[in-house]
């Protein structure tokens, strides 16, 4: 897990190829207007969601992973409360659902929780069961995010995909 201002993004570009070009995205200044809903840029391999909300109880939340697929998650306006915990902490709660690439778990250990301002990002792997979309306080407050999904490098089929 990477928790990070968007400042500090060329500092992880190199780690998969989809990385540099999703910071080079969310640097536009546009895609802070952009509508809720989600994005295509190559098909299997990069795909932004845009997600407006008012923030969970932490009650309320899940713990989820992804196997194909490694999260971004930008907060483009409020605070989130996110979590993290390794997936080997925690037990499935119903198996994982391969055409969404998503399992959720439960398990007594309560997790590490942050707060993710504005202009900051969290970036979870495949190992990192993570909470999202949380609220940060007792005020509730709204929350606008951008989450890109990155395939892990070798569902690419070539780095000129990305260029």
């Amino acid at each position: 897990m990477i928790l990070d201002s968007l400042r500090n993004s060329e500092l992880y570009s190199s780690i998969n190829p989809g990385f540099a070009k999703a910071f080079e995205l969310l640097k536009e200044p546009a895609i802070r207007d952009a509508e809720v809903g989600k994005q295509v840029f190559i098909p299997g391999s990069l795909f932004m969601s845009v997600e407006e909300y008012d923030g969970k109880n932490r009650t309320e939340g899940l713990w989820e992973a992804h196997r194909k697929f490694i999260d971004i998650q930008f907060v483009v306006k409020g605070i989130e409360l996110m979590g993290r915990r390794d997936v080997s902490s925690l037990r499935s709660l119903g198996g994982y659902d391969e055409e969404r690439d998503i399992e959720f778990f439960g398990g007594d250990d309560p997790g590490d929780f942050f707060k993710t301002p504005e202009g900051s990002f969290a970036v979870f792997f495949p190992h990192d069961a993570h909470m999202p979309s949380l609220k940060a306080d007792d005020n509730g407050q709204s929350i606008k995010k951008i989450v890109f999904k990155i395939a892990i490098p070798k569902r690419f089929s070539s780095p000129e995909e990305l260029s």
